[in-house]
Formats: structure tokens, C-alpha cells, sequence
């Protein structure tokens, strides 16, 4: 009898133990659990501080325009790249302009994609038809890239005998935009006030490229100085023989359009 309730005793006890030992255990484990919960969310903030500032970094660079393509014929617009020679944004400076890529969806294309696209649109493929002189600038804070961009516009064009590429400073632009002109309407400008001192930027602006060219040409002729020159040479409108590159080709100057 006395061994029978030792045993029943020890029994007891060792459950108690099993009973303490378990909810230790489980005790461990909940402890664990939570501070690897605390530390998994630790790692997710950080991680996702990280991805938001790399995107949201990312996103900044992509929609800055750092470099640009202006076009000129009579619509005169410029396309604004980002770094990664996408199209960002697309600016009007005439009527033309304005109803010319109002039409078309170039926003986010590579820049030679939507040069080619914009080229061969109708409503630009008119001008080119005529031979109606088209000055391409590219400009930008680097010029090592402006160099490479004016490469790539120059190959873009070749196959359009009246489109003329070039090159500009950040300066020269910035005066062409306190003008309200695009830059190679401003250049234009430019060439046909040192013909023409008396001529203004309010006169030029309601001018189409062919006209300006007309006047050029014109004034040139009776002083015997080299607009027309300078465009049998493919360097319409550019002051800086080392940066421009065109095409050759005679202007017929049909000159039609709105300003």
C-alpha cells in the first residue's frame, strides 16, 4: 500500500514537471516569435525606405528634361529629353507647332523614335515637300552628349535633303527663350538681324522659317555676303561651322504655313 501511493506521488510530480518544462518551452518560443516579427518589420521599413528612395529618386531623374531637340520649318517646337533619351514633354511656339503635336503621341519614345515619327507625320511632311528649309538643334548641359544626340538626329534626317543639324549652347538657347522664340528660329533670327539690324524679334516671330530664310537670301544676294552659302554647304543657320551638319539640297522657298 505505502508503495502504491510513493508511485502515484512521483506521477504527480513528474507531470507538474512536464507541465513546467512545457510552458517554459512555449513561453521561448512566443518570446522568439515576436522578436523576429519586430525584427522582420525593422527590415521591411528599412527596405522600403530604401526602394522609396530609389524610385522616388528615379522617378525625379526620369521626368527632368537635361537635354532638348529643337525643330523649326514654320511649326517650331522643342522636344524635351531626360537622361535616358526619352521624351518628356514637347513645347510649342506657334499655331503650327501646336496643332502639329497635339496630334501625335511622342511622350515617353526614344528622341530618334519620335523625330522619325514627327518627320513623317502629314501635317510636317507638307514643309519637307516643298523643301522648305528645316533647321534640327540639339542642345544640353553636356556636350559630349549634344555631340553623340546631333550624331544621331544628323543620321535620323539624312534621308530629308532640306534638314539642317546643329548645335547650341545653353546660353544661346536661354536668349532664345527670353525672345519666345524655339532656337532655331532664334538662330534665324540672329543671321537675318547682322543682314538686317532694324529687324526685330516681335517682326521675326510672325515670320515662318521660309520667309525669314527668303529675307536672308535676299539680303545676302545684294551684299554679297553667304546666307545662301552657307546652305548649299549644309550649314543653314549656323554660326558654328564646327558643330552643324546638313543635308545639301536647293530651298525652293515655297513658303506656306501659319506663324
Amino acid at each position: 500500500m505505502t508503495e502504491r501511493l510513493r508511485e502515484a506521488f512521483d506521477q504527480v510530480r513528474a507531470e507538474e514537471e512536464l507541465k513546467a518544462r512545457t510552458r517554459e518551452f512555449l513561453l521561448q518560443k512566443i518570446e522568439s516569435s515576436q522578436k523576429k516579427v519586430l525584427f522582420s518589420a525593422r527590415r521591411l521599413a528599412a527596405v522600403a525606405a530604401c526602394m522609396m528612395l530609389l524610385f522616388g529618386g528615379g522617378w525625379f531623374t526620369y521626368f527632368t528634361p537635361a537635354y532638348a531637340i529643337s525643330v523649326d520649318v514654320n511649326p517650331s517646337f522643342e522636344l524635351e529629353i531626360n537622361r535616358f533619351d526619352k521624351v518628356v514633354s514637347v513645347e510649342a511656339y506657334n499655331q503650327d507647332a501646336y496643332r502639329l503635336t497635339s496630334s501625335l503621341d511622342v511622350r515617353y519614345l526614344d528622341y530618334r523614335d519620335a523625330l522619325e515619327q514627327i518627320l513623317s507625320d502629314p501635317n510636317m511632311e507638307v514643309y519637307l515637300v516643298q523643301d522648305q528649309p528645316v533647321s534640327v538643334t540639339v542642345f544640353g548641359a553636356d556636350e559630349k552628349k549634344n555631340n553623340e544626340m546631333l550624331a544621331n538626329v544628323t543620321a535620323c534626317t539624312s534621308s530629308y535633303l532640306n534638314v539642317h543639324c546643329a548645335c547650341a549652347s545653353r546660353e544661346e538657347v536661354s536668349a532664345a527663350h527670353e525672345s519666345g522664340m524655339s532656337f532655331g528660329k532664334y538662330r534665324a533670327f540672329l543671321e537675318l538681324q547682322a543682314l538686317d539690324p532694324d529687324v526685330t524679334a516681335e517682326e521675326v516671330q510672325a515670320l515662318t522659317m521660309c520667309q525669314i530664310q527668303g529675307r536672308i537670301e535676299s539680303l545676302s544676294g545684294s551684299t554679297g555676303s553667304g546666307a545662301s552659302h552657307h546652305h548649299a554647304e549644309g550649314e543653314w543657320g549656323n554660326h558654328d561651322a564646327g558643330h552643324g551638319h546638313g543635308h545639301g539640297g536647293e530651298n525652293q522657298n515655297t513658303c506656306e504655313g501659319d506663324n
